[in-house]
């Protein structure tokens, strides 16, 4: 029998709307686990609320669509620094 891979990332971005699930419930998930990455929500219906809930929920970031190529990648290389930074200090 094939063994299953685990993956375990440390960042993960999501949208707000999906269809079986949203973006807040994926991070709820998420963050329960051991170990778990940053989540970066983005969306097209980012009201202050939602956007104060992500943040609230422990959100890394929360992105508005259109989303900009060199401002999503440094948000991402910036969880990463900081997710790097956490894991030094336990070692």
């Amino acid at each position: 029998m094939k063994q299953r891979k685990t993956l375990k990332p440390e960042v993960v971005l999501t949208d707000l709307r999906m269809d079986k699930m949203d973006g807040m419930e994926l991070m709820k998930q998420l963050r329960s686990q051991a170990d778990a990455p940053e989540v970066l929500i983005m969306s097209a219906f980012g009201t202050p609320h939602i956007i104060e809930e992500s943040a609230r929920k422990g959100a890394f970031s929360f992105m508005q669509k259109p989303l900009e190529k060199h401002e999503v990648l440094f948000t991402i290389k910036r969880a990463l620094e900081i997710t790097a930074r956490i894991k030094n200090q336990y070692l």
